[in-house]
């Protein structure tokens, strides 16, 4: 999803979710250092929540865990989710 647009990322849920009984995605958040690819879309949980509101989502981040822990750290950032947990029941 963090690669496609807004109506891209609808239409190709729109299609999963007619053989699917929950999606679950992984998106980097803001709090992502780096663009892998250059085309990454980080947003805030409120952002994805807003881009998906006709599906409900529930969205949140990651536990802090050791590793975005360790790689904040190794950035000489502040410790902070990396990642953004979605989840859609359809």
């Amino acid at each position: 999803m963090k690669h496609f647009s807004s109506n891209e990322a609808g239409q190709v849920l729109r299609e999963v979710s007619t053989c699917a009984k929950t999606i679950i995605a992984s998106v980097p958040s803001l709090n992502y250092p780096q663009r892998d690819l250059g085309d990454e879309r980080l947003l805030s949980p409120a952002s994805w929540r807003e881009i998906l509101r006709e599906f409900k989502p529930k969205v949140r981040y990651y536990v802090l865990d050791f590793q975005s822990i360790k790689n904040s750290l190794l950035a000489k950032k502040i410790p902070k989710p990396w990642h953004i947990l979605i989840e859609i029941k359809t």
